[in-house]
């Protein structure tokens, strides 16, 4: 029997709480640690660490799984009420000046805690778009 301790709903709603900008990437953290068995690479700042600049988390596997792409993975977040806005003002930022990376060889990550209907076709275009090897949401 699989016990659900939070839903959509849940992580919507904490999403307006102060604490979740800041905890939003420990909580991705915590969940790659547990879920993806051969990570080679993992740096995701958390907590005082997201006031940096830099990417809010790196990643890298062999074979990911379906929530984390195999390969280099270049993760952004936010935990905004306007979920598109935040994901077009990260992707333009991060398509303009990677940070080192080589987006042909990395797959751009968008992580929010609340609802977004269109995020499969918005991804979807992005990876069309390119440059990045793919988008994910």
């Amino acid at each position: 029997m699989l016990i659900t301790l939070a839903d959509a709903t849940d992580l919507s709603n904490w999403a307006n709480r102060v604490e979740a900008t800041a905890d939003l990437p420990d909580m991705v953290r915590r969940l790659l640690l547990t879920t993806v068995p051969d990570l080679n690479r993992l740096h995701f700042r958390a907590g005082e660490g997201t006031r940096y600049p830099g990417w809010d988390g790196v990643a890298e596997c062999a074979s990911g799984n379906a929530y984390v792409p195999g390969g280099l993975s270049v993760w952004e977040m936010g935990t905004d009420r306007g979920v598109k806005a935040k994901a077009e003002a990260d992707y333009a930022k991060r398509t303009a000046d990677p940070l080192e990376q080589d987006p042909a060889k990395s797959t751009f990550v968008f992580v929010t805690p609340r609802r977004w209907r269109d995020k499969e076709t918005w991804a979807e275009a992005k990876t069309q778009a390119g440059p990045w090897r793919e988008v994910r949401v």
